[in-house]
């Protein structure tokens, strides 16, 4: 929540430093070298490479997470605000993600209609349905409410980068995911 003040060294600095890791990783994620073998996955799902359907998609998922990224971005500082104003951020956690579900599911409604997709059995999807909801998106919402209380708007989104490495480890490791030099 501070000024940026592009006349200064250290607001000029600031905004070079957020163009040179744009650009860096623009870049790193459009580049793609050579393929990583770095270990076997533990857990093959049945697939040769999982990679091969989202390559020809990979602009258009660059500038989804990009979006992802600038949202995010506007997201913390509002969050402030909304704690400084309403600061139960249990019940804003609980807002936070019901409207987001009422969001995909309207969402997810208009993209699949028919019957066959929706149906949930007692199997393997339900627990990653669970799991997704109640680790990755409500203890998520609810810890970044905590830090941004406690530390600030600045000090969550350190973390995003933290996640995207251990996502490609895990998707390496246990999916099989080919790691390129690049992407």
């Amino acid at each position: 929540m501070e000024k940026l003040r592009l006349r200064s060294k250290e607001g000029s600095s600031k905004v070079t430093g957020v163009m040179v890791c744009f650009g860096g990783a623009l870049l790193i994620s459009l580049y793609k070298g050579k393929v990583l073998l770095l270990w076997h996955a533990i857990v093959r799902a049945g697939h040769k490479d999982s990679n091969g359907a989202a390559g020809q998609h990979h602009l258009r998922g660059t500038l989804l997470l990009l979006g992802n990224c600038i949202c995010y971005a506007c997201w913390y500082p509002i969050q402030v605000k909304v704690l400084g104003v309403y600061p139960w951020k249990h019940w804003s956690s609980v807002v936070t993600c019901f409207f987001g579900g009422l969001q995909t599911f309207a969402i997810g409604i208009i993209m699949r209609r028919d019957k066959v997709a929706w149906q949930i059995g007692w199997n393997f999807q339900l627990l990653t349905i669970v799991y997704s909801a109640a680790l990755g998106t409500a203890a998520k919402y609810w810890l970044n409410l905590y830090a941004v209380e406690k530390r600030g708007p600045v000090y969550p989104p350190m973390f995003s980068t933290l996640s995207a490495v251990f996502i490609i480890i895990l998707g390496t490791l246990l999916l099989g995911e080919s790691l390129t030099a690049g992407r």
